[in-house]
C-alpha cells in the first residue's frame, strides 16, 4: 500500500501535463526548424526592444524611460525570450527587467515585466568615480587585497 502512495502524486502530474502538450501545447521544433530561428535571434530582440519601447506609456515610463538588451534565448519551441533591464535616462534602474517573448511563428507574445513606474530624477552623479570607489573601500574596511580591481556603476535605486 506505501508503494501505490509514492506514485499517486506522479501519475496525477503525468495525467494532468499530458492534455496540455497535446491539446495545444508547444511542440518541440525539428532541428533544422530550431536553427533557422535561432539565427534570427537578434533580429527578433532588435523587434522586440522596439515593441516595447512603444509600451513604455503601459508601463508607467516616460520618453527618459527605456530598455537595455541583456541576453537573448531561443527555447527548443522556437520560442525567443529577450532579456532587457530598464534604464532611466540612460542609467539602468536596479532590478527592473523585462522579458520580451517572440513565439516560433514570430508573434510577439505577451512580456514579462518587473518594471519600476514614474521614475523622476536627476540623474547627474553628485561623486566622482573614484571618490564613490574611495568611499565604498572606506566604508567596507576590507581586510586584505582584492580578487579583482573594484568598479563603480551609476544605477537608479528605486526606493
Amino acid at each position: 500500500m506505501a508503494n501505490r502512495r509514492l506514485h499517486l502524486p506522479l501519475l496525477a502530474t503525468a495525467l494532468v501535463a499530458a492534455p496540455l502538450c497535446a491539446a495545444g501545447g508547444l511542440k518541440t521544433l525539428a532541428p533544422a526548424s530550431l536553427s533557422q530561428i535561432q539565427a534570427q535571434e537578434s533580429l527578433r530582440a532588435t523587434q522586440a526592444q522596439a515593441h516595447l519601447m512603444g509600451l513604455r506609456g503601459q508601463f508607467g515610463m516616460d520618453e527618459d524611460g527605456g530598455f537595455a538588451p541583456a541576453r537573448v534565448l531561443t527555447d527548443k519551441f522556437g520560442e525567443t525570450h529577450a532579456r532587457f533591464n530598464q534604464t532611466y535616462r540612460g542609467v539602468k534602474v536596479w532590478g527592473a527587467q523585462v522579458i520580451a517573448h517572440t513565439g516560433a511563428d514570430g508573434q510577439v507574445l505577451a512580456p514579462t515585466a518587473a518594471l519600476k513606474a514614474n521614475i523622476l530624477l536627476n540623474t547627474t552623479p553628485s561623486l566622482t568615480q573614484e571618490e564613490a570607489l574611495a568611499t565604498a573601500v572606506r566604508d567596507l574596511a576590507p581586510k586584505g587585497p582584492f580578487a579583482y580591481a573594484p568598479t563603480a556603476e551609476l544605477v537608479v535605486l528605486p526606493i
